[in-house]
């Protein structure tokens, strides 16, 4: 049986459609947000993330809580 495997870069429209959770979307923005402006808050970056990717309440809680800035290696 032939097996391989396809990597594809996803756009966000695209990931919405496979199902991929709002807040993981908005989660990965946020830390390449973050890579282009390291001086952004993270309330104000997820409340940008809350707009752009449609969250509910319980979803900024749940960013609020659980994303942490990466530091710098």
């Amino acid at each position: 049986m032939l097996s391989f495997t396809v990597e594809k870069s996803w756009t966000e429209e695209e990931k919405m459609a496979q199902g991929e959770p709002k807040w993981k979307q908005a989660a990965d923005w946020i830390l390449t947000e973050w890579e282009i402006r390291p001086n952004a808050s993270k309330p104000k970056l997820i409340d940008e993330a809350s707009l752009k990717f449609n969250l509910t309440p319980n979803d900024q809680e749940y960013l609020q809580r659980n994303l942490k800035k990466p530091t710098k290696a």
